[in-house]
Parts: C-alpha cells; sequence; structure tokens
C-alpha cells in the first residue's frame, strides 16, 4: 500500500522513493485552526476556499483510500464537497462536480449525498452529518467502470447504502482528492487528512484514525550539530524560523532527539512521519536525511535538498526498523528521531 500522511502543508511519498506531493489550496478565506486533536486543521470561510491533493499521476484504475475529519456548523449546501475523488488537473481549484470520480456531497441539510461518478447519484444517507460536531469519514474506492466499488464508513460505522459494485467511475484517470467549503459562506472545518493510493491493490483500512503531533522535549545520544532541542521544537505551522535554530557544516553530522509521549494509547499505529524545516546558507548542493532510531535500529528517509528560504523536509515511517513490524504505541513512544548532512 503506498500510504502518506502528513501534519502540514505537504503530502509524503513512502519509503519506495515516490515523488512529493504539495497540499494546493485554493484560499478566499483559508485559515489554520483549532482541530480535534491537534494542529492539522483549517477552517474554510466560503465555497471557493479548497483543499486538494495530488495524487501519483496518471492511473486510470486506482484503489484510493481516504480518512478525514470534518466538521459543519450549518448544514453543507448542495455544491460541497464533503471529500471527492477527483480527474480534473487541480492547483487549488474548487472540486469540481463534472470531473468527479465520485465522492460525498451536501444536501444544503444534514443529509449526504454519495456520487460514483459523473454526477450519478448512488444513494443519499438521511440525517448522516451532526451539525456542530467533529466526524470521521473514511471512503474507500476502485475507480472502474465496470467491476468498480465504492465503501464509506462514518464516525467508524459502515454505511452498507452507500456501497457499489460495478460502475464506480465516470472516464478519465484519477489526479487528486479535494474537499472545500460552503456554498453559502457559513464555516466549515477540515482536520486529520490521510491518502492512500495503490495501483493494483486495495488499501488498507485506517480506521477512524487521528494525527498527532509529537514535538523534541530532550536531547538524544547525536549532538553534532550546535544548538539542543529547545531550539527545535516549534509546532508545525508556527516556526520561528531563524530566530532559534540547530546548526553544522560538517558532512555526516548527526542530531536526535527524544520525544513527548502519545497523548493517548491507540489500537494501532499507521505510520510515524519526521517532519523539519530546514534551509542552508552556503553556495551549492546540500543534502539533509531525516531518519528514526527505534531500540538502536536506524532508519533512513528520503534525502531532501536545501535551499536559502526554509523548507518543509518530511519521510515517512511506515514499519518499526526494529523489527520491520507495525509500530506500537509504546515503540512511537521510545522512538528517537533526527537528521544528517548526507550531501555537502
Amino acid at each position: 500500500m503506498t500510504i502518506k500522511i502528513s501534519e502540514s502543508f505537504q503530502l509524503i511519498a513512502d519509503a519506495a522513493g515516490l515523488s512529493k506531493r504539495a497540499w494546493a489550496f485554493a484560499e478566499g478565506s483559508v485559515v489554520a485552526a483549532a482541530g480535534p486533536f491537534g494542529l492539522q486543521c483549517w477552517s474554510f470561510g466560503s465555497h471557493a476556499d479548497a483543499l486538494t491533493v495530488a495524487l501519483e499521476s496518471p492511473l486510470t484504475t486506482p484503489y484510493v483510500g481516504i480518512s478525514c475529519w470534518r466538521k459543519f456548523d450549518t448544514p453543507p449546501t448542495a455544491n460541497t464537497w464533503i471529500l471527492q475523488v477527483n480527474n480534473a488537473t487541480v492547483t487549488g481549484s474548487v472540486p469540481s462536480s463534472s470531473s468527479a470520480h465520485g465522492g460525498l456531497r451536501g444536501a444544503g441539510n444534514t443529509d449526504i449525498t454519495v456520487f460514483r461518478g459523473n454526477g450519478a447519484i448512488v444513494t443519499t444517507l438521511s440525517n448522516a452529518l451532526t451539525l456542530g460536531a467533529w466526524q470521521h469519514f473514511e471512503w474507500r474506492h476502485y475507480i472502474h467502470n465496470t467491476v468498480g466499488t465504492i465503501e464509506l464508513w462514518i464516525d467508524g460505522i459502515h454505511q452498507p447504502d452507500a456501497d457499489v459494485l460495478g460502475d464506480a467511475s465516470d472516464s478519465g484517470s484519477v489526479t487528486s482528492v479535494g474537499f472545500n467549503g460552503n456554498v453559502d459562506g457559513a464555516t466549515s472545518f477540515i482536520a486529520d487528512v490521510i491518502i492512500a493510493q495503490h495501483a493494483t491493490q486495495p488499501v488498507e483500512r485506517t480506521g477512524v484514525a487521528r494525527i498527532h503531533t509529537l514535538l523534541p522535549d530532550g536531547d538524544s545520544a547525536n549532538t553534532a550539530w550546535t544548538g539542543g532541542f529547545a531550539n527545535v521544537d516549534d509546532p508545525l505551522g508556527a516556526s520561528d524560523g531563524a530566530a532559534t535554530v540547530v546548526s553544522s557544516n560538517v558532512l555526516n553530522a548527526k542530531q536526535d532527539y527524544t520525544f513527548a509521549d502519545l497523548p493517548e494509547t491507540p489500537s494501532s499505529v499507521l505510520a510515524v512521519v519526521v517532519e523539519t524545516e530546514a534551509s542552508k546558507d552556503v553556495v551549492g548542493t546540500v543534502g539533509m536525511t531525516p531518519y528514526v532510531n527505534s531500540n538502536t535500529v536506524e532508519a533512513a528517509g528520503a534525502e531532501a535538498t536545501l535551499a536559502t528560504a526554509f523548507g518543509h523536509a518530511s519521510s515517512i515511517f511506515v514499519t518499526n526498523p526494529d523489527g520491520g513490524a507495525a509500530w506500537t504505541p509504546a515503540a512511537v513512544n521510545a522512538v528517537i528521531a533526527g537528521h544528517e548532512i548526507t550531501t555537502l
């Protein structure tokens, strides 16, 4: 499975080396907001406000999975996409009705209309929305016009009336997923978006998934850089830039940290993502590689080529390098993570 998780404005590739993809915002009045569990939350103030996420491109019969949390304080209007799989080119555009492979749309009340592609309605789920409350949506979709499938869970409960087996798509390749705000301009919210995609086999279920951001709370064994953890414990989206940093000009220099524990004990862990904001102040190529260390077993992520302006570097670790199995909450709480200068 290709699963990508982000706590910031980027969609991060897995260890197979797939290209990084950026979030694309249509920003009329998109602003960061307090989420149900952490930092990955934005509010939409109009229908023009949208979030579109580019997928690996282009696949004509892919398997796609979407996990997200949404909150509507007023009923989403009929053209509001709660979530959508799309075949249109996206660069911050509002999700389109005519190019949708499928998705969930508001109905002007607490009902949700389920689409299977190109405006074809599967069903309308009566009173599926709880206004003013965060709800989790999980959508699994095999894009195919004769043997396709659609499955939907709301707050972890399967919605069999939304199931499709057969024509689950319009024509064209899948390029993105999208979400947008209310046509009437009422505020709505989106948080903790997780995207999965695979070309040849179904993606795994995420369940009612949450994203937790764990900040450095101490220095670990490698302290070759100047400065310590207190210089790099800024929450994502609230970096103070060059005001407090760690720095090094030595090839293969490592710096790593311990982290705060998970705020809850989940039943399972989908992945660990190491996220860093970094820059260079020298001429020439500089590469920095994030890594994790679990019970003394280290795994390196993808090298990021740094620019003179601060940029975002991330790597996803779907399995624990200590044994190669899924992460456990205890292993996450004990993990060490850091960064190494790998090109200079």
